[in-house]
């Protein structure tokens, strides 16, 4: 299982721009989704990789981003990992100057 430490690290080693990013789209698709279970971290993982050479920052990022999103699926699972990783993101754009 994932540690809070460990979790802390990978999101501190994710720029703000893509961290930004990432609890932006979690916090819109979770408002669109018709039920919570369709958003998870799988379809996060599918998404990403779907757009990979999209958005330079998901390719800038990617190789902490998929260990990132991996550690919150093991510690809370796929669809409340997505809520978990929501909540430990907020204070981190929300709170920086």
């Amino acid at each position: 299982m994932a540690d809070d430490a460990t979790k802390r690290f990978l999101i501190d080693n994710i720029d703000d721009e893509t961290r930004r990013w990432l609890h932006d789209y979690c916090t819109w698709k979770r408002r669109k989704v018709a039920s919570p279970g369709e958003l998870s971290i799988s379809f996060l993982k599918s998404y990403m990789d779907a757009r990979l050479y999209d958005y330079y920052f998901i390719q800038r990022n990617y190789s902490t981003l998929v260990p990132l999103l991996d550690a919150y699926k093991q510690s809370h699972g796929e669809v409340d990992g997505v809520t978990a990783l929501i909540g430990d993101l907020a204070p981190t754009i929300h709170g920086r100057a």
